[in-house]
């Protein structure tokens, strides 16, 4: 949701919430500018973090940016909704 919110998650910051070593972050591009500065956020933590990004279909630059990024995994968001199971998978096989 927020910078704030994805360092506590990265740096497993004991704040009540859920704890467990990330290993994998989905972005929604809709966020704009914010999501690709949580992109690279993601990836300033951890290169190898996997990170997969979604968006519409139509917002072509923000997919590219995304990829620029260095998003492991760039969509639009009706191949995210039919595979969400496989990258939740993929995601939480680590």
């Amino acid at each position: 949701r927020d910078a704030n919110m994805l360092a506590n998650r990265l740096n497993r910051v004991d704040d009540g919430k859920g704890n467990a070593p990330v290993t994998g972050v989905i972005i929604d591009l809709e966020m704009g500018d914010a999501g690709l500065a949580l992109l690279d956020q993601c990836k300033q933590h951890d290169a190898n973090l996997t990170v997969v990004a979604f968006g519409s279909h139509v917002a072509t630059q923000v997919l590219r940016a995304a990829s620029e990024h260095g998003a492991d995994h760039v969509m639009p968001r009706s191949q995210f909704s039919s595979q969400l199971s496989e990258i939740l998978q993929m995601l939480c096989a680590g």
